[in-house]
């Protein structure tokens, strides 16, 4: 029996559209003459390393040009085709994710989160440390770009809807969400030898991020994360600093407030003498009149 093989995936399923045979697996068309040529005799052999390689491509094109429609189409492929490799795995959630609504931001973001465990012990099974490495850079750069773009769309809501009950609230919960996903991320790779680099990376992200509304503890906190992952970075002169800008906004506050109750005494102190102006002039009017 003649059945179809794809030249660039090497799927046998091709349906005819229009004047056209079309790959159901890569999309990839090809006219009545040259699916002539593809016609194999008996049972298809599909060569899954080809097919693989070439989803890849497809994949990690859309992954490079931010086409989120794609990139979920080409990775739940892949992710059927090769469980066990941890791009195609993490890459499959994340995108599915990514198509998500607005009031599922929040879910989304968890949802990756939630996949970050599985994929790094994925990457932990990668025998080449240079390989290694690179897959903890990719992730943790993936995970800064799908945060942000969460919290983008939900910042820009907020903005298009803030006269509106509530939507403070659900702003700070889909920031948090987002802040929740980087910093697990982070603490995930730091806790291993080859995603310390990036895992450096990852709280530096989230402390410049002004968005993020980070206490001083948890700041004080990635702080010493960070000298865990590279003991050069001295932590403590950062908490000192800190601290040291805490007391002195502190003291200004306390001075302000002095400030404050100096004045407001002034105007009361003022207020009062007019007062009596205005009696004292009542007074010598009255007096006047009777005269």
């Amino acid at each position: 029996m003649q059945r179809f093989a794809c030249e660039m995936c090497g799927s046998s399923e091709l349906l005819k559209d229009g004047d056209f045979f079309v790959c159901q697996s890569c999309g990839t068309k090809y006219t009545p003459e040259a699916a002539k040529k593809m016609m194999v005799e008996g049972t298809v052999t599909v060569d899954r390393s080809k097919e693989l390689n070439n989803l890849y491509t497809l994949a990690r094109r859309a992954r490079e040009t931010d086409n989120i429609e794609d990139g979920a189409k080409y990775y739940n492929q892949l992710v059927q085709l090769d469980p066990n490799n941890w791009e195609a795995y993490f890459f499959s959630v994340y995108f599915s994710q990514l198509e998500c609504k607005i009031y599922q931001i929040s879910s989304a973001a968890g949802n990756i989160r939630q996949a970050l465990s599985p994929t790094i012990d994925l990457i932990e099974s990668i025998p080449d440390n240079v390989q290694k490495s690179s897959a903890y850079s990719v992730l943790g750069a993936s995970v800064i770009e799908g945060s942000n773009m969460l919290l983008n769309v939900a910042y820009s809501h907020y903005c298009n809807n803030s006269s509106v009950d509530g939507t403070m609230t659900e702003y700070g919960v889909r920031r948090d969400a987002c802040y929740s996903l980087i910093k697990s991320c982070a603490d995930l790779f730091a806790d291993r030898k080859a995603g310390k680099k990036t895992a450096f990376t990852l709280y530096k992200k989230i402390l410049i991020n002004k968005r993020f509304n980070i206490k001083n503890n948890d700041r004080e906190n990635i702080w010493k994360k960070m000298h865990e992952c590279d003991p050069d970075f001295d932590a403590e002169s950062m908490i000192k600093a800190e601290r040291l800008a805490t007391q002195k906004n502190i003291e200004k506050d306390i001075e302000r407030e002095k400030e404050s109750e100096k004045t407001s005494f002034i105007i009361a102190l003022l207020l009062f003498a007019f007062i009596l102006l205005l009696a004292f002039l009542f007074f010598i009017n009255f007096v006047t009149n009777l005269a």
